[in-house]
């Protein structure tokens, strides 16, 4: 019988933050945990501590603003270490999936946010593309720019593998940090640079990997 997993620790914002930020640390929380559809405004209010259960609306408006609050609140810092990443990757496919996925994996590893399970629940969602690319460029810049290198260099392969690829890679790398969240709370979790070293193998073999002959039939014309 395998371990059960501790359920995520809900944040405590102090009654001291701004009303505002601790709507978006608690909507973050409920997201990682319930997803957006599970999730009630009226729960933000309440893990948020303020008896205005419109609260979110006044600040943000609906869920969607709510969602795109959350990224701008938690991106700059991700994207401020993903700059420090870019500027030695230049065009090393290593380099770059690095740069794009290990400022997450330390936020797992020693950050105290629910980010990753937020991400990996929104982007189920499909809501990672429609929110993510219409942010300020200052704060998802670095992003782009290892996805757009990225997509650089695997320009010999078709168009539609490239494309179904790099969806492939961006749904799944949140998920293997979420779950590499739930074995560090179970304690089960191998070293971090084991981890790192395996799944950045993993990665760059999966963006990288010949074409069969069986996939090329399938191309979509």
């Amino acid at each position: 019988m395998k371990p059960s997993v501790p359920p995520l620790s809900p944040p405590n914002p102090s009654s001291d933050m701004p009303t505002r930020e601790r709507l978006i640390i608690s909507g973050e929380y409920l997201i990682a945990v319930h997803g957006l559809d599970g999730m009630s405004l009226q729960e933000v209010c309440g893990l948020a501590g303020t008896s205005n259960r419109s609260a979110v609306q006044y600040h943000f408006g609906d869920r969607e603003g709510l969602v795109r609050s959350i990224l701008e609140y938690r991106l700059p810092q991700i994207n401020s270490r993903r700059d420090e990443l870019l500027v030695e990757a230049g065009h090393d496919l290593y380099a770059l999936v690095s740069a794009l996925m290990l400022p997450l994996a330390e936020d797992v590893e020693y950050g105290d946010s629910h980010y990753v399970g937020f991400l990996r629940k929104i982007t189920m969602a499909g809501l990672v593309q429609e929110q993510y690319y219409d942010l300020d460029p200052r704060i998802n810049g670095s992003a782009l720019e290892c996805l757009e290198r990225i997509g650089t260099i695997l320009v010999p392969l078709p168009v539609a593998v490239v494309q179904q690829r790099l969806r492939t890679f961006l749904t799944s790398f949140p998920a293997v940090l979420e779950q590499r969240s739930a074995e560090l709370l179970r304690g089960t979790a191998v070293s971090f640079e084991f981890f790192i070293s395996d799944l950045l193998d993993s990665l760059v073999h999966m963006l990288s990997a010949p074409v069969s002959d069986r996939t090329r039939r399938h191309l979509p014309h």
